[in-house]
């Protein structure tokens, strides 16, 4: 297990009853529909915390979802509209829209509108991290993998830009609220 999930475990102990873990199912089936293998530390973060809300805001959505609440079933809902964002409204992000090669494939976000994507950029692995948000334009890319982002967020490492005030003023106020289903 990497570093920063048992970091994360250790700060922030996953739900007793987590939702969409995917234990029982073969995440190759998941790849083979997405026609990419996903990265490590995602696959056993879902594991351990299925899909649930940090700060009851930010969310990871689960492979082992169903239907649009699927991480690929949210991403292809979500895909034309981030063509269009990212060919106009968002000029300075320099990415396609996965399955394009180097695209962003959408794997989280939060309640007011941001959302988490990686950089398909290389092995899986090794994506980044981007977040941002619709409505302001507001980017930011991480190189890292969405376990340690998750960690520097609850330690107060990062903060992104379009962060909202009742997350930035209450970071030491991490609670988890497990069972969350986004559409």
């Amino acid at each position: 297990m990497l570093s920063s999930l048992l970091e994360l475990i250790e700060l922030v102990p996953p739900p007793n009853r987590p939702i969409h873990t995917g234990l029982n199912q073969d995440i190759t089936q998941v790849e083979n529909t997405i026609g990419s293998a996903l990265p490590v530390d995602y696959i056993e973060y879902i594991h351990h915390y299925g899909e649930c809300l940090w700060y009851n805001h930010i969310y990871v959505v689960s492979p082992f979802n169903s239907g649009l609440s699927s991480l690929w079933g949210w991403h292809q809902y979500n895909i034309e509209q981030l063509k269009s964002l990212f060919s106009g409204y968002l000029p300075l992000v320099k990415h396609q829209v996965f399955p394009e090669k180097n695209g962003l494939l959408l794997c989280g976000g939060d309640l007011w509108g941001e959302h988490i994507a990686w950089v398909t950029d290389g092995e899986p692995n090794n994506w980044s991290i981007v977040y941002f948000n619709y409505d302001c334009g507001l980017y930011n890319k991480y190189d890292m993998n969405i376990t340690t982002f998750l960690l520097k967020i609850i330690k107060n490492e990062i903060e992104p830009d379009c962060f909202p005030n009742n997350i930035r003023n209450n970071r030491l106020d991490m609670t988890i609220v497990s069972i969350y289903n986004h559409l």
